[in-house]
């Protein structure tokens, strides 16, 4: 959507059914504020939370560059369906190497944010294994030294070997982290 902030995206495999653009993964994203989208077979406009997750699927992209030019929006996950509280926005968003949903959840009006009992920090990944909505703590970001991301994360990758790369806006810049697995 034009003029709007994609405030976390995670890309996905390629689905094995997609033919139109077989090299195309689709990518999930959660938006900065609160936006309208027209969704893949639905006429009437979606309207989409800061803790929603929507998944785009490119259709088309471009034989010589590869760019995405079409494609289509559907509701991935609504806030409600993982029980991510009313007022709190996903600003991080990844898979573990296990398939469980990444996040980082900001709020402004708390120092942390509820999820199912669980208090998370703004500089925490928090892990939902979507089927049943459960919730775990992932990676404490009080296991960092010295943590410069305490204004919260600002994005998430998790490699192949469960490696974690985090970057953050710290007072006076940003910076970027990599936290050993082992």
């Amino acid at each position: 959507p034009a003029g709007k902030v994609i405030d976390a995206f995670q890309i996905e495999s390629v689905p094995p059914d997609t033919a139109a653009c077989a090299t195309c993964a689709p990518v999930l994203m959660s938006f900065a504020e609160t936006v309208t989208l027209t969704m893949d077979g639905i006429v009437t406009p979606t309207v989409i939370g800061p803790a929603d997750i929507v998944r785009f699927q490119p259709t088309a992209t471009d034989p010589q560059w590869g760019h995405i030019l079409a494609g289509g929006f559907s509701l991935y996950r609504t806030a409600t369906d993982m029980g991510i509280p009313a007022g709190a926005n996903i600003d991080a968003l990844d898979r573990a190497p296990d398939g469980r949903l990444l996040v980082s959840l900001t709020t402004d009006s708390a120092p942390n944010v509820l999820v199912a009992g669980r208090a998370v920090d703004k500089e925490d990944l928090a892990a939902v294994a979507e089927d049943a909505a459960t919730w775990s703590l992932y990676f404490d970001s009080d296991q960092i030294p010295f943590n410069p991301f305490a204004d919260g994360l600002t994005a998430a990758w998790i490699d192949g070997n469960g490696d974690i790369y985090i970057s953050g806006d710290p007072i006076g810049g940003s910076a970027l982290a990599f936290i050993n697995a082992e």
